[in-house]
């Protein structure tokens, strides 16, 4: 965290200048975040999903409550996300095939012990709708779902030119969101990063 100086500085800026804001917005605030007073949480995801599942248990914030994962294996082989994902250090991870066998196994959960949960869903827009849909029918209330959406048309990136990560889309020009370089996602992923390699222009490497 910036300290006050800093802060009041770029407030009395921003009134006249806007360039003098950051030009990016930092994704860690769209992140899924453990609920530190639920009696369980319960985390459910598919494909692409397993990028945000993998954030969430990974952040080092000690929260109580017993650990359920429910996955849908359809992410891509290369990336190995249900290998990962079972080996986390939760009460419960279980990992299906297809969203149908995740989407049964969810609602048995549910409809155990619906009062007590706190539901973090992870996927493609189309999933977290059928997702959300489904815990309203079990009682949920609005504050007991968070979401997170992981198309399987964006791809988590760390940049060559200055290890920066994000995800980004890949129907856009990639720029890296830390340092400004151009780069190109090439095939090779990181077990470290649970991202795939950005190569910087040449000139941006310079």
């Amino acid at each position: 965290m910036p300290d006050r100086d800093v802060e009041g500085d770029l407030a009395s800026k921003s009134e006249t200048d806007p360039d003098a804001l950051p030009k990016f917005v930092d994704e860690r605030f769209h992140a899924l975040m453990l609920d530190y007073f639920a009696p369980h949480h319960v985390i459910a995801g598919e494909g692409e999903g397993a990028r945000a599942i993998l954030d969430l248990l990974s952040a080092e914030y000690a929260v109580e409550g017993r650990r359920t994962i429910i996955y849908a294996d359809t992410g891509e082989r290369a990336c190995g996300y249900g290998r990962k994902l079972q080996s986390l250090d939760v009460d419960e991870c279980i990992v299906v095939s297809t969203f149908v066998e995740a989407l049964l196994r969810l609602q048995d959960v549910l409809r155990a012990t619906p009062l007590q949960i706190c539901l973090y869903l992870a996927g493609s827009s189309a999933t977290l709708h059928v997702l959300s849909e489904l815990a309203t029918r079990h009682g949920l209330e609005p504050h007991q779902v968070k979401a997170e959406r992981c198309e399987s048309f964006s791809r988590r990136v760390t940049c060559s030119a200055c290890r920066g990560t994000s995800t980004y889309d890949l129907t856009d020009a990639l720029t890296c969101r830390t340092c400004g370089a151009s780069f190109e996602v090439t095939t090779y992923y990181s077990d470290d990063t649970n991202s795939f390699l950005g190569l910087a222009s040449l000139q941006c490497r310079a």
